[in-house]
């Protein structure tokens, strides 16, 4: 887990007003007014590379006054037996002791799945770890999941099912009439 103090907000997100409105009413909105049942357990953003999917995200955190972590599946697995678990049990520990927070996942789609990896099944008990983390919903508005993915149909679909990440949002190249408002962001 890295913690990541954001610096900015929707103010510096330019473009991408549907984007914006919906996490700012069913998010931000949502937490402030201590109405955690309308946010969703988690929110998957999916669109091409160098879209902004990142940067919406930290900028969901500021918004919303929340800490914010960036989730690194792929640094819980070790070589010893036992430690790639143990690794998942105190991520989960963390993440709880810092609650409410934006759990960030990057490149979900690359991050973990199950299957037979040749791994002697370390990944599918971490895997189900996750998913039951995730899944939890005595956690709701106080851990909410975002992660994004350039190609989200290799994501798990245990993993995109209601209860995980309930909401899914495309993130395309800025159309047009999106240009004006980056470039005056930029400046």
């Amino acid at each position: 887990l890295q913690i990541i103090e954001p610096e900015f907000g929707f103010e510096l997100i330019g473009g991408y007003g549907y984007v914006k409105d919906f996490l700012k009413k069913n998010v931000v909105d949502a937490i402030k007014a201590g109405n955690y049942r309308r946010v969703p357990m988690g929110i998957l953003l999916s669109g091409p590379a160098g879209t902004g999917k990142t940067a919406v995200a930290q900028a969901l955190a500021y918004e919303a006054g929340v800490n914010f972590v960036s989730f690194n599946i792929g640094r819980l697995f070790n070589r010893w037996v036992g430690s790639s678990e143990e690794n998942i049990e105190k991520a989960i520990w963390a993440i709880k002791s810092i609650r409410p927070v934006i759990v960030f996942i990057d490149e979900l789609d690359t991050a973990i799945s199950r299957g037979n990896n040749g791994d002697s099944g370390v990944s599918g008990r971490i895997m189900k770890s996750l998913l039951e983390f995730m899944s939890d919903t005595t956690h709701r508005g106080e851990i909410v999941f975002l992660s994004a993915s350039n190609k989200p149909e290799n994501i798990d679909f245990a993993l995109k099912r209601t209860g995980r990440l309930d909401k899914k949002i495309p993130m395309l190249p800025p159309s047009l009439k999106d240009v004006p408002d980056i470039y005056m962001v930029m400046l």
